[in-house]
């Protein structure tokens, strides 16, 4: 039989131990003894309180982002269908002017064609997948550049041109944060971006001459890590 049980040393400090024990028999009249084991398993219990945590901050950074999705698609682009749509209904009924109006649509059209790529490559970007990590973040800075009317400077030095694709896909994805925090909470429309080599490892750097944070009020808070 095994069991787990908090215990509370004189420190304080919380720990958890697992006992296991079994009942011996020894001779034919029934003398028996009872033995068992214990063994310090706090560190191992720290660690699965802790992975159940990271899960489930996970989970709510996901829902968070299919939310923003969600809000974006609704608020955003499927009313600049429906204008599109009603725009075209009455150019049935417009008598002169239509030439202009119909440029006007078209215009409205690729605005809308390239929102809902810079909406698709927020979630996955084809770039990193065929041509890799550089010239994908450098299309990323340009192409939130456009979308955000910001200025973006992107410079990258002795990048491997084989970069494992985990590793590709978390400097794209902190790059594509960053950039979005810093033009959301700045207070200014430029921004650095480099990617550098040192030969055992990435080094990746983005930079604003923004308002800041306070550095303190920022290690309290209850972001995902």
């Amino acid at each position: 039989m095994k069991v787990e049980y908090r215990i509370v040393p004189s420190g304080g400090a919380i720990g958890w131990v697992m006992s296991s024990g079994s009942r011996q028999v020894f001779d034919a009249d029934g003398h028996s003894l009872l033995m068992g084991t214990a063994f310090d398993i706090t560190e191992r219990r720290t660690s699965e309180e802790a992975l159940r945590t990271l899960g489930s901050r996970l989970i709510e950074a996901q829902e968070q982002e299919r939310k923003r999705i969600a809000r974006e698609l609704h608020d955003d682009i499927s009313q600049q269908l429906a204008l599109i749509a009603i725009g075209l209904q009455q150019l049935k009924s417009q008598p002169t002017g239509r030439l202009t109006r119909i440029q006007e649509l078209s215009d409205k059209t690729t605005r809308l064609a390239s929102d809902v790529q810079a909406l698709s490559h927020q979630l996955h970007s084809s770039k990193l997948d065929h041509l890799g990590l550089v010239v994908a973040i450098r299309g990323l800075c340009r192409e939130i550049g456009e979308h955000q009317q910001a200025m973006i400077h992107f410079s990258e030095s002795n990048v491997p041109k084989f970069v494992p694709p985990d590793v590709s896909l978390a400097l794209f994805r902190v790059t594509q944060e960053s950039l979005h925090n810093s033009l959301k909470y700045s207070g200014v429309r430029e921004c650095t971006v480099r990617l550098e080599g040192t030969g055992t490892h990435i080094e990746l750097m983005i930079s604003d001459r923004g308002a800041g944070f306070d550095v303190s009020n920022a290690q309290r808070g209850s972001a995902l890590a």
